[in-house]
């Protein structure tokens, strides 16, 4: 039985490793194979369709996985990502007029790219939800891995980076198909619900988490617009590999924090004490792995990222250090945000992450106009030190108020 359960935590901790690293290796591949502008327009275009991703996909995500009350069928979870995956490639094509013509055929690809992404992420959502965590990381891996390889293999073969993206698609489709849904239909079945009140419902039930998941992605992504609104494209290249770095300390601990939601939710509804302690345990973690890191980064970051991503960064190790020591309350805050998900107090979230996001982009903009790239990242620094801030006040009245004593 020990082994079973190490074996799935490691497969589980693969495949959500295998979805964060994956856009290092993509940008990594863009920044070696094709200009520095071409990796500033591939970085817009990759923050354009997460945007859309936020909105198509990542909200109902976050809602099924935590759906430990059965309330919506597999049909009507895929019915609903078909439908707003619908509403994602319209809007992205109603955003051309803001972009240039690379972001823009940039954007759409890579929004088509998530769109198989949201659909496949339905049947995953499911498995993570039962936990079956083995098969949840086996496929997502093997999915995440195969597109990653045909994107790299192809822009380094042929040197065009539309068709590297085109085959990615193609790729993430076939091991959708043979590797995901050929295991996992077997167990849950496969149809749409044609009962669109249900599919309402469950928009309307995961709004505030769409709608926050929005949020949090422009929290995360709006200093790159900033960049790209006051600075070169050559510079926006360089900002937006300093920034893959920012989310490197969630990409290590959300498998620790993510696999233990169904224990800190049955927690929440017993002993106040004990739900503290096991949030204080987890919350110790992730700062001993973000020491780590700060470490690491100090000693042989600029080096080892000029190196690997073919750029001089030399000139912005203080701002890449700002990025890597604040990255410790993005990633705090992201599992508070869960924390309280599982609690269903979906509104507070959406209070706290419109507020937040409303400072970044302010801030961004004002600050990346007087003080440039390190405007951004003192933008960064506050933004998510205030979302860390609003999401321990929501998780503090929880516990104060007694609910968790019962």
């Amino acid at each position: 039985m020990t082994n079973r359960i190490d074996k799935a935590q490691i497969w589980n901790m693969l495949g959500f490793m295998s979805v964060n690293v994956s856009p290092f290796f993509l940008m990594l591949v863009v920044s070696r194979v094709f200009s520095l502008e071409t990796t500033g327009a591939f970085g817009i275009a990759y923050t354009n369709s997460l945007i859309l991703y936020s909105f198509g996909s990542l909200g109902i995500d976050h809602y099924q996985m935590t759906d430990y009350g059965n309330r919506y069928t597999l049909s009507v979870y895929l019915s609903s990502r078909v439908f707003l995956c619908a509403i994602m490639l319209l809007i992205c094509f109603s955003i051309h007029p803001f972009f240039n013509r690379q972001q823009m055929s940039l954007t759409f690809l890579l929004t088509v790219l998530m769109c198989v992404n949201a659909f496949s992420g339905c049947f995953g959502c499911h498995l993570f939800r039962d936990d079956m965590l083995e098969l949840y990381g086996k496929t997502l891996f093997y999915r995440v891995f195969s597109y990653t390889v045909a994107f790299s293999a192809v822009s380094i073969l042929a040197n065009s980076i539309e068709l590297a993206i085109f085959v990615a698609i193609v790729t993430n489709l076939l091991t959708t198909y043979f590797v995901l849904i050929e295991k996992t239909a077997p167990l849950y079945g496969f149809g749409f619900s044609k009962n669109f009140n249900e599919i309402l419902n469950l928009i309307k039930d995961s709004f505030p988490i769409i709608a926050t998941l929005l949020l949090f992605t422009l929290l995360a992504n709006c200093y790159r617009y900033s960049v790209a609104y006051y600075l070169d494209d050559k510079t926006l290249g360089v900002f937006s590999i300093i920034m893959l770095f920012a989310p490197v300390l969630n990409t290590f601990c959300s498998p620790i924090y993510f696999g233990q939601l169904g224990k800190i939710s049955s927690q929440a509804n017993k002993v106040r004490k004990d739900f503290v302690k096991y949030l204080g345990y987890i919350m110790a973690i992730i700062i001993f792995i973000a020491f780590i890191e700060i470490l690491g980064i100090y000693f042989w970051g600029v080096e080892l990222i000029g190196t690997v991503y073919n750029v001089d960064i030399s000139f912005a190790k203080t701002e890449l250090m700002i990025i890597t020591g604040f990255s410790l309350f993005h990633t705090l805050g992201m599992f508070f945000y869960l924390v309280i998900l599982t609690l269903r107090r979906q509104w507070l979230i959406l209070l706290n992450c419109f507020l937040t996001a409303l400072l970044a982009i302010a801030l961004s903009f004002a600050l990346t106009k007087h003080f440039g790239v390190r405007g951004a990242v003192y933008a960064y620094a506050i933004a998510y030190v205030a979302s860390f801030l609003g999401f321990s006040m929501i998780l503090t009245h929880y516990v104060c108020d007694g609910r968790a004593q019962r």
